[in-house]
């Protein structure tokens, strides 16, 4: 003996059992698009956080060489400004110690500027007369006064280059030079990124713009100030932000892009090569019939070899049930002519029965033979009733009629009655069906019950009622004035009858109900109505 575990099923009111009926409406491939997006939706997620992260660093790596380039500028113009100054000094003081004069002086500016040792516009003075200067542009008033080696960076006042005062160590000698901000910015050149830039340089008196770029907005640029020449300017450099390339977005939008695309691609998949030929074989086996001798699969075209078998094997399986069929049905119209045979050679052997039983009756001397015989044929005549009724029933398959069946019999019973007796009997019997074993019983039951009656009151009247009780249950009663108690009935009871129809009762799986006062005897039988 087995068992069976229910597991307490999802109230229909509850979260889950809503979202399992919003699933169950699903298509399958709507469900296999739901699952693979939720499956593959963590794989995307991570993709996108790895490619954010790889775009994240290469433009921390673009600031990073942006902040290089501003480093490596700032000690270029560094070294530049220190390269000038020291040179002027050295040459305040090399004029100085030898006393050339203003002649020796220009000389050697020229192979200074000629040499690259000093850039930009250069001028000497010695207690603030000048003694020499270079290039047309150089100015000729004299430097405020500073102490001994102090250097001071300041703007020119045309403010188009920077100015570097030196005071020599030699009492009472001084020198600038005026860089232009072209040479500054050849400088910053030399370092230059690929991205866009501007520099700058701030002193205490201005601002030198060194390169000017375009390109670049304020929130899009990343400003580097780096103090150089002891603190007295600052070299500010502008970069544009790295911005997000379109390389970099794309490799971003990648992984989303294929994760849409694995899950349209297996939705399409499962679409094309399952479900939609499985709709169509589904269409093609609701539209079979019984009867039909083939399945129509025109329209089954799947790309997968597994539908196509599956639809081959519908389309057998439906071959070999027709061919099954057919020899049912051939099976079916053999049967019936073999019972029909039978029927018909059943009837005629009742039939020689009773006119044997008839001949022996007429050529009997004595009234009991006679009698007798009379009894035996109409018990003949009560199972060939039945038998020509259950086959008139068998093509519908209802069993017997009961209605015809007593009707039929009642006259039998009237037909074989002593010619003396007088036997009237009244039929009230509502339509409903028992099954052969039933009604053989209760014609026999009738047939006795008559009987009885008939052997106390030749002259007897009978009343046979059929009503229904419950479902499938009716109450069969045969009521007689002879049926009540006498001392033939008694004796006929004890003798025969009461057993037989004892008999008659179990068979019917019920029990005999006899009220010998009123002269009725009953008893319940079960219906196929």
């Amino acid at each position: 003996m087995t068992s069976e575990a229910h597991l307490p099923a999802t109230p229909p009111g509850s979260r889950a059992g809503r979202l399992r009926a919003f699933l169950n409406r699903l298509s399958t491939g709507a469900k296999m698009l739901i699952i693979l997006t939720v499956a593959l939706g963590p794989l995307g997620i991570i993709a996108v956080l790895a490619s954010a992260q790889s775009a994240n660093e290469g433009r921390l790596a673009r600031e990073a060489e942006g902040r290089m380039f501003a480093q490596e500028a700032a000690s270029a113009l560094q070294a530049l400004i220190v390269r000038n100054a020291v040179t002027v000094r050295a040459t305040t003081t090399a004029l100085s110690l030898n006393n050339a004069g203003r002649r020796a002086c220009g000389r050697t500016l020229d192979s200074l500027i000629a040499n690259n040792a000093v850039v930009g516009h250069v001028a000497v003075f010695e207690n603030n007369r000048l003694e020499c200067a270079s290039g047309s542009g150089a100015t000729v008033e004299a430097t405020a006064s500073l102490q001994p080696g102090a250097t001071r960076i300041s703007l020119a006042p045309h403010g188009r280059a920077l100015r570097v005062e030196v005071a020599g160590n030699a009492p009472g000698t001084s020198g600038r030079v005026d860089i232009p901000s072209e040479a500054l910015a050849a400088i910053v050149a030399r370092h230059a990124p690929r991205d866009p830039y501007t520099v700058s340089m701030e002193t205490a008196d201005g601002v030198l713009p060194v390169v000017r770029a375009t390109g670049i907005v304020v929130r899009d640029r990343d400003t580097v100030r780096l103090p150089i020449a002891g603190g007295q300017t600052e070299v500010v450099i502008a970069t544009r932000v790295a911005p997000v390339r379109a390389v970099e977005v794309l490799m971003i939008l990648l992984p989303v892009m294929m994760w849409i695309a694995a899950a349209l691609i297996g939705w399409l998949v499962v679409d094309r090569l399952l479900v939609r030929p499985l709709t169509r074989l589904q269409r093609a086996v609701t539209a079979y019939k019984p009867g039909d001798t083939h399945l129509v699969l025109s329209d089954l075209r799947s790309p997968a070899q597994e539908i196509r078998g599956l639809g081959r094997a519908f389309a057998g399986m439906v071959t070999t049930v027709a061919g099954h069929e057919r020899d049912l049905e051939e099976g079916l119209r053999r049967q019936t002519r073999l019972t029909r045979e039978v029927h018909h050679r059943v009837k005629n052997n009742l039939q020689v029965v009773a006119s044997l039983i008839n001949l022996h009756s007429r050529g009997s001397r004595s009234a009991e033979a006679t009698q007798a015989y009379a009894s035996i044929q109409r018990r003949v005549d009560a199972l060939a009733v039945v038998h020509r009724n259950h086959f008139a029933e068998m093509e519908d398959n209802r069993g017997v009629a009961v209605r015809s069946l007593v009707g039929e019999l009642a006259a039998n019973l009237r037909a074989t009655a002593p010619a003396d007796a007088a036997l009237a009997i009244s039929v009230a019997i509502e339509p409903l069906h028992v099954t052969q074993d039933i009604a053989i019983a209760i014609a026999f039951f009738i047939t006795e019950t008559v009987e009885l009656a008939m052997s106390c009151s030749p002259r007897v009247s009978v009343a046979i009622r059929l009503v229904r009780t419950t479902d499938q249950r009716a109450a069969l009663s045969i009521q007689s004035v002879a049926l009540t108690w006498s001392e033939c009935l008694h004796e006929n009871l004890a003798d025969r009858y009461g057993r037989v129809l004892e008999g008659l009762s179990r068979q019917l799986r019920a029990r005999l109900e006899r009220d010998e006062t009123g002269g009725r005897y009953a008893v319940e039988i079960a219906t196929l109505d």
